[in-house]
């Protein structure tokens, strides 16, 4: 897959002589810091031929990962700590992508290249090391024990605490709650671009058809006074004209559905004029999502009366996996989105698609989510 990141830059025209100077300067600071970070990393001394340029370097540390990496959780960590690292270099080099500059697209090209093969490979750690998710689990709910005043006094009133005391639902089979949800709703809100939109959990039954029960192709009364009142559904408060809807490009959201206990997420894609339902289970109602989308789009035309886009017609409904895993799988799809993929008419050719239906990756996504709350906690695993 393309290289990702949360944070595209813009790639702004420099005007005249002294500008473009400044920009190579620039540029050359950039790389010459960034490729010197990457390139004193003790794994990159230990390649056994040093290359000349650092987009060999880069692929050739790819090509080494299995021997550089060990199959335990110290090698997991390991990876998970260069990432960062190589995350900097792509997000900020983005800008200089077409600068022209000595071997800079090539390496942020391989740098990207590189990031889908360190989380292959923290993938196949967990698959070749099954214990290592419930023996992070565990650390981390020994951690929680020792420092619950601490976390419960930084992160009173906010989302965090909730999802830190649910750390167990990460050990494998475990459901997935919207404590945990709604945590990395709230983190990734903070990081996309503006024009993505992501809400809250969405109880279907509750927020959308309403304990009145109407018919499936209506919105329930009750509902749309909340959204009228509060604006509660996409967090819009004071003045909805700021966030009108001709500057969204994506709405992102999770639906809960109540009676199935199952978890989907819901796309609407305002620039491709399309919205897709992501189930991770074979069996469920597709009539359902169908009619799902049907009631989003009279609830966008309750927030916004000069809503005119034309009307979003369903195009996907991917099945894959299994009820237990439900919660897993819309978070794989939330953040991969969220990353600025875009619907695309097949899906199996997606990152998720290709690694959500083997009960393995499933486990590594548990332990991939779970490491990025523990980050956010400060109470990453020890390896020693």
């Amino acid at each position: 897959m393309d290289n990702i990141a949360f944070y595209p830059a813009s790639t702004g025209r420099n005007t005249g002589n002294a500008d473009t100077v400044r920009t190579e300067d620039a540029v050359s600071k950039f790389f010459a810091s960034h490729s010197n970070i990457i390139s004193s990393w003790p794994e990159m001394q230990a390649l056994p031929t040093p290359e000349e340029k650092f987009s060999d370097r880069l692929l050739a540390l790819q090509n080494h990962l299995r021997s550089l990496f060990p199959n335990t959780l110290k090698g997991y960590m390991r990876v998970y700590s260069l990432e960062v690292d190589l995350m900097s270099f792509t997000t900020k080099g983005y800008r200089y992508r077409n600068s022209g500059f000595p071997d800079l697209s090539v390496s942020l090209q391989k740098a990207g290249n590189l990031l889908d093969h360190f989380l292959l490979h923290r993938f196949s750690i967990v698959k070749c090391t099954p214990n290592i998710l419930k023996e992070v689990v565990q650390q981390s709910e020994n951690s929680l024990k020792e420092d619950s005043v601490r976390l419960r006094l930084k992160h009173k009133g906010d989302t965090t605490f909730a999802a830190a005391n649910r750390i167990g639902q990460f050990k494998n089979t475990e459901w997935i709650s919207d404590d945990i949800i709604n945590y990395f709703v709230d983190k990734w809100a903070n990081l996309v671009h503006d024009s993505n939109k992501l809400t809250t959990s969405w109880n279907a039954q509750i927020h959308l058809m309403g304990d009145d029960h109407l018919p499936l192709n209506n919105v329930s009364e009750k509902t749309m006074r909340i959204i009228d009142k509060g604006k509660f559904l996409f967090n819009i408060k004071d003045n909805p004209e700021k966030h009108a809807v001709e500057k969204w490009s994506r709405l992102v959201m999770p639906v809960f559905k109540r009676r199935a206990k199952h978890w989907i997420v819901l796309i609407a894609d305002f620039k491709e004029k399309k919205m897709a339902v992501f189930d991770s289970m074979n069996d469920m109602n597709e009539e359902f999502n169908r009619k799902l989308t049907q009631i989003l789009q009279k609830v966008l035309d309750v927030l916004f009366d000069h809503y005119n886009q034309p009307k979003i017609v369903l195009e996907h409904i991917i099945p894959i996996g299994n009820l237990d895993d439900c919660g897993i799988h819309s978070l794989a799809w939330m953040e991969y989105f969220m990353r600025g993929y875009a619907l695309q008419k097949d899906h199996r050719k997606a990152f998720p698609f290709q690694h959500l239906n083997q009960a393995a990756t499933v486990q590594g996504y548990r332990l991939y989510f779970l490491i990025q709350l523990l980050q956010f906690l400060e109470m990453l695993p020890t390896t020693t």
